[in-house]
């Protein structure tokens, strides 16, 4: 029920004509409200870091992507994925573990870009979902203990706060497009400035 309001208040806005802008639920979510299809993904979860995203044609020329590399890293967390983009839908981005990492959509009188990955969170932030999600990153085989996932954290706690630490991004295999804002969250400024803005001054 929860997510059958969630879904009526997308189609609402889509209505509206106002813009819109969601990561993770949100890519599915904008999806689901315009006629479209999400399923749990058979590659199991995606967690921690999506690797070589990479921009479709489409989402090269799209605004959402102006000044992003056309391949990078997310950050993420999620076990459903879009499976039938709508009409109206463009596919933006996707990688090898979920081919829908970004879509735009039109429907109704409005628009909606969306990510299944995070540009909004920081190392800090996905540190501390790891631990949210543990006793599930567990289960499904990606530590083998709690103590395995702590290391890990402890790790991306101290590259957040020293993000100039060579040996630890190595050993994390991270670069700027995750840990520098000014990259990682071009999605988001970009939704404002090329979306929101010019729909305010109609």
């Amino acid at each position: 029920p929860e997510v059958t309001r969630q879904i009526e208040l997308c189609q609402a806005i889509y209505k509206a004509g106002a813009p819109q802008y969601g990561s993770c639920w949100g890519v599915q979510m904008a999806a689901l409200a315009a006629g479209g299809e999400v399923k749990k993904n058979p590659r199991g979860r995606e967690w921690s870091i999506a690797r070589n995203i990479a921009l479709t044609e489409a989402g090269q020329a799209h605004p959402m992507y102006t000044g992003k590399p056309h391949k990078f890293n997310g950050f993420i967390m999620h076990l459903d994925e879009v499976t039938r983009i709508p009409a109206g839908g463009v596919l933006l981005a996707g990688n090898s573990h979920t081919p829908v990492q970004a879509l735009s959509v039109k429907h109704g009188q409005g628009e909606f870009w969306a990510t299944q990955y995070h540009p909004e969170f920081t190392l800090y932030e996905m540190a501390r979902l790891i631990i949210a999600r543990w006793p599930a990153l567990v289960k499904e085989g990606f530590f083998e203990t709690e103590a395995e996932a702590t290391a890990l954290v402890d790790k991306m706690t101290a590259l957040s706060k020293d993000p100039q630490n060579v040996a630890l991004r190595q050993e994390l295999d991270v670069g700027d497009d995750i840990l520098a804002d000014s990259i990682r969250q071009l999605e988001v400024k970009n939704w404002l400035e090329y979306l929101v803005f010019p729909t305010m001054k109609r």
